[in-house]
């Protein structure tokens, strides 16, 4: 599955936001990260058990998935992409 070039360039932004951001609480900065994406939208939000924010987001342009990990304690965001399955399936 071939992705378009706006979701290559929202991963960039996330890793380069650990790299440059370090221990900052990252939950305020996501929106900053994905408003350039035109084609991306919000699909869902939940806390995992660890505490951490996992937010699952959908690209209209190439349907890709995408899960974004939100660590506020230790200012981390973590993203990867969801190929075989919808963010709701078991």
């Amino acid at each position: 599955m071939e992705i378009c070039q706006a979701c290559e360039e929202f991963e960039k932004r996330v890793k380069k936001w650990n790299y440059t951001h370090g221990a900052v609480d990252p939950l305020p900065y996501i929106d900053d990260m994905i408003k350039p994406h035109k084609h991306l939208i919000f699909e869902g939000r939940r806390i995992d058990g660890a505490g951490a924010f996992l937010i699952s987001f959908q690209c209209l342009k190439c349907d890709q998935w995408w899960r974004l990990s939100a660590w506020s304690a230790v200012g981390y965001l973590d993203v990867w992409p969801l190929f075989m399955q919808h963010p709701s399936s078991p």
